[in-house]
């Protein structure tokens, strides 16, 4: 009987070390959110959708904004519902060790639902470089932009 009541404790112990591990994680995961490289991109596309421009321009690294802007104009009212949303950059560890080839970038993958002003509905996956510089991320172009040639 003694061998079973510690079985089952041992059982209950792993399985509350286990519960905690996954809620420390999620705490985690919600505050990198915060600010981490999909921050700028969730602002950017809320600056979109509320028509504010400078908004939308402030997420878009300081370099990239002359030539960003006038496409920012033109996404101004229209709407976005993530969904799905990967980030690339190096792992935690990485950094941590100075292994990473470049800290200071990473690359996300968005799929969105777009309503146009126009109320045209569409469907777009996109990539969008991040950059970190001074002290924050910044979107390295706007979303569904075009690359440089």
């Amino acid at each position: 009987m003694a061998r079973i009541s510690v079985a089952f404790a041992t059982v209950i112990a792993l399985w509350a070390i286990g519960a905690a591990v996954v809620a420390g994680g999620a705490l985690v995961d919600l505050r990198e959110r915060a600010r981490g490289p999909e921050a700028p991109l969730r602002a950017y596309l809320a600056a979109v959708t509320a028509e504010d421009l400078d908004a939308a321009l402030q997420t878009i690294a300081p370099a990239a904004r002359p030539r960003a802007a006038p496409f920012i104009a033109e996404q101004l009212g229209n709407s976005y519902r993530i969904l799905g949303l990967g980030v690339r950059h190096p792992s935690l560890l990485a950094r941590l060790l100075g292994r990473a080839d470049s800290m200071e970038q990473a690359l996300i993958t968005v799929q969105l639902d777009i309503t146009l002003t126009t109320g045209e509905t569409w469907r777009a996956t996109t990539h969008v470089p991040v950059v970190w510089e001074a002290g924050a991320w910044y979107l390295a172009r706007a979303p569904l932009q075009p690359e440089p040639p």
